[in-house]
């Protein structure tokens, strides 16, 4: 619902990035130091759905135990 309901520059601030770099980018949209192998793994392959992208990143462990 987040990622839905997510700005459109926040989208954008996600997409913009070249797609190999998007995961990066949501770490750094997120204040995520970085991700596990298998979390990193999962994202990649939503890397080109940049609101699904966000969707799997605010569920990660990474973020919700930030």
């Amino acid at each position: 619902l987040l990622a839905a309901r997510a700005a459109a520059p926040v989208v954008d601030r996600v997409a913009a990035a070249p797609k190999a770099g998007r995961v990066e980018a949501l770490g750094r949209l997120l204040v995520v130091d970085a991700w596990t192998d298998r979390t990193r793994k999962v994202l990649a392959g939503a890397a080109g759905q940049p609101r699904r992208l966000i969707a799997l990143g605010l569920a990660s462990p990474e973020y919700t135990v930030h």
